[in-house]
């Protein structure tokens, strides 16, 4: 498709020369005068919806099956975290494996004194069951109560046998202290509680020991910076909020000239995505279309401004849930310049148990959609445009008259007051072309069914004369603006019924100016 009303330069000077050699003394002529003429085309080519659109970002500009153009805009808004709600405390444990007392002989053996104890994490509001984690330490220092015996050595053996790392379980066996790697370890508990096993291994020991009454190891062990990969449990009741924030209006609306626009059936909705294992509550705290100078409205949803979102049943899934705004078209008609909003989410609201599950990469989307079909009415449109223009190299005083040649098939349901504008080479406005009728009707509008659709295009097909008081500043002018003031149709009561622009639908465009010229050729 040609770029609509682009000014080629193109001008052939016809010089039309005519000699005689007729030696007759019965003829005298002086001379010849002829009225050639030469067309200096201005635009040509097909002008369709998607030009009116053509600021836009075309990944916006959609074509449904009818062939019905339509804006399509998809945003993500900042939304809560749920994952920062389950955060995995610090711990601190202090445990105890009594000594029995006693003499004990040398011996070439160790000895073992073991104990199996509970380790409650008591995580809240959370209930977990199970932890991969992706990071966390565990630091163990061990001290003997209320004081070491002579010739007492020992090693402490610290089992989690439900922490796996590969089907293996936690197992350490240290001497004094130490800081080990919990990583990818796979740790499992019931009401938070995982099992503990403690073993202190008498060394070997060549003289007799004497272990008092109430000798005890004593082990401290600190969990810290622990992080999961994957969660699995009950995360409570908790609420998460995000400041205050504002979608663009900018993609989605249907011009960005001046001009009023109003859509028929303006479609637009939050969508809610959750892979989180856990029920949702999507709460909007504000919710409101805003303009400068205007008072706000606010978006009316097709479900009260909680929106509960389920939970997948597998991890790796999703669950969606789409919420449409019901005043979508007077929020259109309002203009607005921005969606103002403030949201929180709420996880298992009301509920005091269930199974949940977390991966580290989950998250809540909570989308913002706008499909804007170009069907309704418009008024005040302005599309506009300047192209050079320089016929200097033509005499004035040869030019007899001029005349627009114009040829617009029209299948926009669009009327239009169409001028061209003479300036100078600052585009300062010399003169203009048409009268107001001209101006008028040369572009005539199509006609439409009563859904909207094409009927027949408008058709113009003639040829102006430029009053010869223009003629002059057309040899003056270097540019040439093009102003096009449009509207969609009306019907004979003035009233604008709502029209479709569809792909398929152009305006094809030509014109041209046609100068007649005079030519004297002496003989």
């Amino acid at each position: 498709m040609t770029h609509f009303f682009r000014l080629r330069p193109l001008l052939v000077f016809f010089c039309l020369v005519l000699t005689s050699c007729i030696d007759s003394d019965e003829y005298d002529v002086e001379g010849v005068t002829a009225n050639p003429s030469i067309t200096l085309p201005l635009a040509y080519g097909d002008l369709g919806i998607e030009d009116f659109l053509s600021n836009r970002d075309s990944s916006y500009i959609k074509v449904y099956d009818d062939g019905l153009v339509y804006l399509f805009y998809e945003q993500t808004l900042e939304s809560p975290d749920i994952r920062n709600l389950i955060v995995i405390p610090d711990r601190d444990f202090e445990k105890a494996v009594p000594l029995p007392p006693a003499i004990i002989p040398p011996s070439s053996t160790e000895v073992s004194y073991a104990q199996t104890l509970p380790l409650d994490f008591a995580f809240d509001p959370q209930n977990m069951d199970r932890l991969l984690l992706k990071q966390g330490t565990i630091a163990i220092t061990s001290t003997v109560f209320p004081a070491t015996p002579a010739g007492f050595s020992y090693d402490v053996v610290v089992e989690l046998p439900d922490f796996k790392k590969n089907g293996v379980a936690f197992s350490q066996r240290i001497s004094g202290s130490a800081i080990l790697d919990l990583s990818g370890y796979d740790a499992k508990f019931t009401d938070d509680v995982t099992s503990l096993k403690l073993t202190v291994i008498q060394k070997a020991h060549a003289s007799p020991v004497t272990i008092p009454l109430n000798t005890e190891v004593r082990i401290a062990m600190a969990f810290r910076d622990m992080d999961f990969e994957f969660a699995e449990g009950f995360f409570g009741d908790q609420t998460t909020a995000i400041p205050d924030q504002t979608i663009s209006v900018d993609p989605f609306t249907p011009t960005s000239t001046t001009g009023d626009v109003s859509i028929a059936d303006p479609r637009l909705s939050f969508i809610v995505v959750n892979e989180y294992g856990i029920p949702v509550d999507v709460i909007f705290d504000e919710l409101e279309a805003r303009k400068n100078g205007s008072p706000s409205i606010k978006l009316q949803l097709s479900a009260p401004y909680t929106i509960p979102v389920e939970a997948p049943t597998t991890p790796g899934d999703s669950s969606t849930t789409s919420v449409s705004i019901l005043n979508a078209k007077a929020i259109l008609d309002y203009n607005p310049d921005q969606f103002y909003y403030k949201v929180k989410a709420q996880t298992n609201p009301g509920l005091t148990s269930g199974n949940n599950f977390c991966a580290d990469t989950a998250v809540l989307k909570v989308r913002f959609r706008a499909e804007v079909p170009l069907y309704g009415s418009a008024s005040g449109l302005i599309l506009s445009d300047t192209t050079e223009i320089d016929i200097s190299d033509v005499e004035s005083s040869d030019v007899e008259s001029i005349f627009l040649k114009a040829k617009i098939v029209n299948q926009l349901p669009l009327d239009a007051r169409f001028q061209l504008y003479l300036a100078d080479d600052r585009a300062r406005i010399i003169d203009s072309i048409f009268t107001n009728q001209e101006a008028e009707d040369i572009i005539a509008p199509s006609t439409v069914t009563a859904s909207g659709d094409l009927a027949s295009p408008g058709v113009y097909d003639d040829e102006i004369e430029i009053p010869s008081a223009k003629v002059n500043k057309i040899f003056e002018a270097r540019k040439l603006i093009l102003v096009a003031r449009m509207r969609t149709i009306k019907n004979a009561d003035g009233t604008q019924p709502d029209v479709k622009f569809k792909a398929s639908y152009k305006m094809n465009v030509k014109l041209g100016l046609r100068a007649e010229l005079k030519v004297n050729v002496d003989l």
